[in-house]
């Protein structure tokens, strides 16, 4: 009798932590930044950590296949949600396309942004953030990229892709080049033609109005973002930002000028305007790709008193960063110097064309080190994508690729109940470490582990703990809840090692 009850309650805790994704948040606060850490904490004040991969469709629809049936290129249904909570990733980076907001200038679209809403809200049934993500390369397909609508893409294209040619593409009624001429070279140098320059340009310092109206856009998804709850993680403003008409004003490449000159003043404009509707999620902002050795800001969008709700977003990939052991302490300076919270919002996860080789475990270890979440690109091709197959936990065909899989499937804490010291992942032997303080700021003595049984430990796992007072429990398949003694002092450090059975 007794082992039929013990079976039964297990059963009954894996049925209610699959219904509920985030079993230790009771209440529907957003994330927001502990300025004193520079770390994303929850209601409790716990340090919460994501792990998860870029969704971004870049052309029309300008959304994932949220309605057909499942497809390993394109869709993110509930079978793509099931394995992104299979795989411990708890975090999107969704692309929300200006194009598809604002087709035409000055009339948005609700269909739209309502579809958005109802995958942000169908991805945290799963446990799963969004990241909102205003996304470009190339700003428009009128210079072969996606980023702005085409009636803000302002610029001579009767020469496009000059200086690369002198042969001007052939282009459609709207502008628009062929698929075969903008894939006849690497998407990258279309930066430095003429007319994405004037586009970007035009675009930064309000020609025609083009800022305001980008503006007004993230006032628009603000509003829709105000009834998602703690679903969001935030706002990011722009995608890898470029560097304006950079052929005719080289000193804008300099390390830190774009950031300072064009993307302070802009961020704060839309920061003003994301917060007369939304004043409880993150605003993530990112600076210029090659900033190696700091940024170019001076604040936090919106100015110091919005600290708690900003987010340094970067990327890593070799090039235009030239190692990993310089990118991620520039950007620790960078969150400590502008008193933000930062995440790792896009690296290549595998070897494939205009990925970089950003030798991927290399760079998941450096975020445990630094305490830094991180999102991989991507999670599907999806349409719109420059590079073809991007490497996924599906292979073209649809088979599983387990590969991929077993390597984002790490072990990591998604929640931290004081802070973190060691965050630390052995990719060869498997074991996990979590060292973290308790702090009287906590309000929650519980943590929670994500774990991958099925690719880590699938013979079984030993856990640790320390100090006395200190336990654990497994809350369902692949999810340890850990709590410490709610009478240990502030500062005392708690000590979790989790390692798999040998046979």
């Amino acid at each position: 009798m007794l082992a039929v009850v013990t079976l039964l309650a297990a059963f009954l805790a894996q049925v209610t932590a699959q219904a509920n994704p985030f079993p230790t948040v009771t209440t529907n606060v957003p994330v927001k930044n502990r300025v004193a850490t520079n770390r994303l904490v929850d209601e409790f004040g716990r340090e919460v950590y994501f792990h998860g991969a870029n969704v971004v469709t870049k052309s029309t629809p300008w959304l994932p296949n949220v309605d057909g049936p499942w497809d390993p290129k394109d869709s993110f249904v509930a079978k793509d949600m099931r394995m992104m909570q299979r795989l411990g990733l708890n975090g999107i980076r969704l692309g929300t396309m200006w194009p598809g907001v604002e087709p035409q200038r000055g009339r948005y679209n609700h269909t739209y942004l309502r579809k958005l809403t109802h995958l942000v809200t169908a991805a945290s049934q799963y446990g799963i953030y969004s990241l909102l993500d205003m996304h470009q390369d190339v700003m428009s397909e009128k210079f072969c990229g996606e980023g702005v609508p085409l009636w803000a893409a302002v610029a001579n294209t009767t020469n496009f892709p000059f200086p690369l040619s002198f042969t001007p593409y052939n282009v459609s009624a709207e502008g628009v080049p062929t698929f075969d001429d903008c894939h006849s070279r690497s998407w990258t140098g279309y930066y430095f033609t003429e007319a994405a320059g004037q586009g970007f340009q035009n675009w930064y310092t309000n020609v025609d109005g083009l800022r305001d109206a980008w503006v007004k856009f993230w006032g628009q998804v603000a509003k829709y973002a105000t009834t998602l709850g703690s679903s969001v993680i935030g706002f990011e403003l722009i995608n890898e930002p470029w560097a304006g008409d950079a052929v005719q004003h080289l000193e804008d490449l300099i390390p830190g000028v774009t950031d300072k000159k064009y993307l302070q003043p802009m961020y704060d404009l839309a920061a003003a305007e994301i917060r007369k509707y939304d004043t409880a999620h993150t605003i993530a902002f990112e600076p210029v790709t090659w900033d190696d050795f700091g940024c170019g800001f001076e604040h936090v969008p919106g100015g110091s008193s919005w600290q708690n709700l900003s987010v340094l977003s970067y990327h890593f990939y070799l090039p235009p960063d030239f190692a990993i052991d310089w990118q991620f302490p520039a950007r620790k300076n960078d969150m400590a110097r502008l008193g933000s919270a930062g995440i790792l919002s896009e690296f290549g996860i595998a070897k494939c064309p205009g990925c970089g080789n950003t030798e991927p475990n290399r760079v998941m270890d450096a975020c445990d080190d630094y305490q830094q979440s991180w999102l991989f690109w991507e999670f599907k091709p999806f349409p719109g994508n420059k590079t073809g197959w991007s490497y996924s936990v599906w292979n073209p065909d649809g088979s599983f690729n387990a590969d991929v899989a077993a390597m984002v499937a790490r072990t990591y804490a998604q929640y931290v109940a004081g802070r973190s010291l060691i965050t630390k992942f052995n990719t060869t032997t498997k074991e996990y470490k979590l060292v973290y303080t308790v702090d009287a700021a906590v309000s929650s003595n519980t943590s929670q582990i994500f774990f991958s049984e099925e690719f880590h430990y699938p013979k079984g796992f030993n856990v640790t703990t320390s100090p006395a007072g200190v336990q654990w429990t497994q809350m369902a398949t692949n999810v340890i809840q850990l709590q410490h003694d709610s009478g240990l002092p502030s500062g005392t450090n708690v000590t979790f090692v989790i390692v798999p059975t040998s046979s």
